[in-house]
């Protein structure tokens, strides 16, 4: 929780438009990750034969690489006005947390799912290692970019709910004069 920027500093980290004369005194800034790393193996019966390709490593850095929570420091620690705003802000918090965790979950069981990457069980029948790799490569991106493109975009769904002029005004009112 970052406490060192005033209103007009926040606003001007932020990507999104305000509505006119809207100030914005506290933020939730996140950057994730999705990269996937993987071994192959590759067995021939003999030189000339088809090969088996298949994956015998798979990682996967699915992660917050940051996630900012901003008050500007127009408002004391502890005023009602601080309060309300951590408390919107962690709101987000809470809405990347469980977004997060349910795509880790879904990514997880897409990735598991039986058949859909090569295994020594089920491997793949490839000509040459180079075709091995942009086929499996085509295989991991087909599971991973979708899911996480979905993890985006719920993201964003999810965090416009609470983000709205009317919801702002409401946590203002929590709050006797609040300080402008």
């Amino acid at each position: 929780i970052l406490h060192d920027r005033t209103t007009a500093q926040i606003e001007a980290i932020r990507t999104g438009k305000e509505p006119p004369g809207w100030h914005n005194p506290g933020l939730t800034v996140s950057e994730h990750v999705l990269n996937t790393r993987y071994e192959l193996g590759l067995e021939q019966d003999k030189p000339g034969a088809p090969y088996r390709a298949y994956i015998t490593k798979l990682q996967v850095e699915f992660g917050y690489t940051r996630l900012d929570v901003y008050v500007a420091s127009d408002y004391r620690k502890g005023t009602c006005e601080y309060n309300q705003i951590l408390k919107h802000e962690m709101e987000h918090v809470g809405i990347h947390a469980a977004t997060y965790r349910e795509y880790k979950r879904r990514l997880r069981e897409a990735l598991a799912a039986p058949g859909r990457l090569p295994t020594r069980k089920n491997p793949l029948h490839v000509r040459d290692p180079a075709q091995a790799q942009v086929q499996v490569d085509r295989q991991v991106k087909g599971i991973t970019t979708p899911l996480y493109d979905r993890f985006n975009a719920e993201l964003v769904r999810a965090q416009a709910r609470i983000d709205t002029p009317a919801n702002y005004k409401a946590v203002q009112k929590r709050c006797k004069n609040w300080k402008r």
